[in-house]
């Protein structure tokens, strides 16, 4: 929970984790006494009594959440608290790879200025931008050499795909294959986008992906891995989960260009 919601429950005469909520407070040079006098409840939980109602509001004034990326760079000098009103990608037909095209999602509606996409289209999300320039290579590479010529090939760039425009957007197609890196952002990018496209949302990975393993890399962060694991398995991704276990660490996506296998 954070600092605006333990302070929504003091304006609402409810009780707090006072221990966490003064944790919160003092990462901002703030202290929970001088807003009240913290009365035991239960185990971390207390009743803030005698509440300075005026520092109160300042309070959840200050930390109310950003009501758009304006506001977070103003308020909160960091606009990255809120997201952003519109998702730009890159994508190209597969019949016609050269002639790259823009797809602008907005709660309006989505753009793709002159370019007319087949309503029975597949789409291919490609995170990487290499992957995308060498993108005949890759999709042989990832199990996906026999897609036919109307299909879509997106620069998905991180978790852009997640913004609900886009999500609008791409829950229009009747198919979509999500090549991701094989790591915990790529699965929770997966799951995210899946929340919307459900069936309709294909994780890649070719049949031979523990091939790769020697190409992984040490997690910046064990318990990412451990839970990028984890994660793998519920899904029952199997061949995810051999790759990260033989190469002890992640697989960023532009390995699988196959260059040197």
């Amino acid at each position: 929970m954070n600092i605006y919601k333990y302070l929504q429950q003091i304006k609402a005469d409810k009780p707090v984790n006072a221990i966490r909520l003064d944790e919160l407070l003092h990462q901002h040079a703030l202290s929970l006494e001088t807003l009240g006098k913290p009365s035991f409840v239960s185990r971390n939980t207390y009743l803030i009594e005698s509440v300075d109602n005026a520092l109160l509001a300042q309070w959840l004034e200050r930390f109310a959440p950003a009501t758009s990326r304006v506001d977070a760079s103003r308020r909160a000098k960091d606009s990255h608290q809120h997201r952003t009103s519109a998702a730009y990608f890159t994508a190209k037909l597969l019949s016609d790879p050269d002639n790259h095209f823009a797809i602008a999602c907005r709660n309006s509606g989505a753009f793709t200025g002159r370019t007319v996409i087949p309503a029975d289209a597949t789409l291919v999300l490609i995170e990487n931008s290499e992957c995308y320039t060498q993108h005949e290579r890759f999709l042989l590479n990832v199990g996906l050499g026999d897609l036919s010529s109307n299909t879509v090939i997106l620069l998905s760039g991180g978790n852009a795909i997640t913004h609900p425009a886009a999500l609008t957007y791409l829950s229009q197609f009747p198919r979509i294959h999500y090549c991701p890196d094989y790591d915990l952002a790529g699965i929770e990018i997966y799951e995210t986008a899946s929340q919307t496209l459900a069936h309709k949302l294909h994780f890649v990975m070719p049949d031979d992906l523990v091939s790769y393993a020697r190409y992984c890399k040490k997690p910046k962060h064990q318990a990412h891995y451990l839970k990028a694991i984890e994660k793998a398995r519920y899904h029952n991704f199997d061949a995810m989960v051999e790759l990260l276990i033989a190469g002890q660490g992640v697989l960023e996506q532009e390995v699988l260009i196959g260059e040197d296998k």
